[in-house]
């Protein structure tokens, strides 16, 4: 539970539009001056965040791994997810598209069927993010090197 928690706030963090916080000046020289000024608190937050919860996975997943039982580790870190996709929000292109009652009618059961949607698996997205947040610009590389309002950034010269 542990990792799936951690793993689905890294993974929140990651997509969220504030993160990572613009350090400003006067925020880096109040928390040399004083740690618990509460300017620098807000501004790294989110990058606190991510780091904590990267300390927790890099102590938690090892322990994983040495687990004699490895049915273990393929249901919690390798087994995908299938989600009900026809319960999601339509998309904008079918929104509002208004089906003839003749077409309904010659398919039947068709339109009723369910379609589902396999999501990728907890290791490969932690593996995708751990890869995001090495070229996110303000995170580990510089804020420069930033293109419009795109994070990730993955060119390394």
């Amino acid at each position: 539970m542990l990792v799936k928690v951690v793993s689905a706030r890294l993974f929140q963090l990651l997509s969220d539009h504030s993160f990572p916080a613009p350090q400003t000046v006067v925020g880096r020289a109040s928390s040399l001056i004083s740690p618990i000024s509460p300017g620098a608190a807000i501004v790294d937050s989110k990058t606190k965040e991510v780091l904590n919860c990267l300390r927790v996975l890099s102590r938690v997943l090892p322990a994983i791994f040495e687990v004699e039982v490895p049915e273990f580790e393929e249901q919690l870190l390798w087994t995908r997810e299938v989600v009900d996709a026809s319960n999601q929000a339509p998309d904008a292109d079918t929104q509002f598209v208004i089906d003839d009652e003749d077409d309904e009618a010659e398919v039947g059961g068709a339109a009723q069927s369910r379609v589902q949607e396999t999501l990728p698996s907890c290791a490969e997205r932690l593996i995708a993010t751990a890869v995001d947040l090495l070229f996110c610009c303000g995170f580990t590389l510089p804020i420069k090197v930033q293109v419009g309002h795109q994070k990730i950034n993955h060119t390394i010269w």
